[in-house]
């Protein structure tokens, strides 16, 4: 009689942004970095994680011209390791493992009022904080110029903020995020990294 064969599922792993940071600029030495990377792949299911991706891309366009280069070799961390897989959307993992809705129909989750109030909030004081910046304000100024011919000041910029509705949110994503019409760009040595249409569900 023969003894079935079980297949060992390895568990997901993915790196925190500091861990990808502290390995770039070597806060973790890289000997010791080599030693945890062959770990990984003899033990783990490697995962990129969407948030730390997002993170590391803010940082660099946050940065001066300068640190370009310093700034990408976090994400090269991210991505150095092979046979990588992204782990699922966070909203998508919400919905699908936490409130257990395997589909949604477009529209039915509208943007709370509260939701909708910290985002022009939030909106309105970077607004307002990018004028001390004299850099700042001169892309601002050159980027009106190139979109809309016209300059905005800050209180009708204001003004145009406080007339969105959550209706108006709901339209635009519906124009734009379209499952059916998402397309992703990723430079750099990819390790063999394969997408699904799946993997870029919005």
């Amino acid at each position: 009689m023969k003894t079935p064969q079980t297949t060992m599922v390895c568990p997901k792993l993915f790196l925190d942004t500091n861990v990808c940071i502290n390995v770039a600029n070597e806060t973790i030495p890289r000997d010791e970095w080599q030693k945890v990377r062959k770990h990984i792949q003899a033990h783990y299911s490697y995962q990129i994680s969407y948030v730390t991706l997002k993170e590391l891309f803010a940082k660099i366009t946050r940065g001066e011209n300068d640190y370009f280069e310093e700034n990408k070799k976090p994400l090269h961390v991210l991505c150095e390791l092979p046979q990588q897989e992204f782990l699922p959307y966070p909203p998508v993992f919400a919905l699908r493992t936490v409130l257990e809705l395997k589909s949604v129909a477009r529209g039915s989750l509208p943007v709370p009022e509260e939701e909708l109030r910290r985002a022009k909030d939030q909106l309105k004081g970077s607004l307002m904080l990018s004028l001390e910046s004299s850099t700042a304000r001169m892309s601002n100024l050159a980027r009106q110029e190139m979109y809309f011919d016209r300059f905005y000041g800050l209180d009708e910029l204001i003004e145009h903020i406080e007339a969105v509705t959550a209706e108006d949110l709901k339209q635009t994503a519906d124009e734009f995020f379209r499952t059916d019409q998402i397309a992703v760009t990723v430079l750099g040595n990819l390790n063999g990294l394969k997408l699904t249409r799946e993997q870029l569900v919005c």
